[in-house]
């Protein structure tokens, strides 16, 4: 069932914080994901996603994006 929900929605291979701003940030990079191959770091701060902002006010934008 995992496997199946995964191969629908993808996987990056990042873990994700929300600072006190309301910033997403990398909390950690899976070894050998995707995520190490695309460069991201610990520490690196998520802003959009195919030109949607990452905001409390964009939620469904977001999701619609995701799908």
């Amino acid at each position: 069932m995992m496997a199946a929900k995964m191969a629908k929605s993808g996987w990056i291979g990042i873990e994700l914080d929300k600072s006190e701003e309301g910033k997403l940030l990398v909390k950690r990079v899976v070894p050998e994901s995707p995520a190490v191959k695309a460069g991201f770091r610990e520490g690196d701060v998520l802003v959009a996603v195919e030109g949607v902002k990452y905001a409390d006010g964009n939620k469904e934008k977001l999701m619609a994006v995701k799908e």
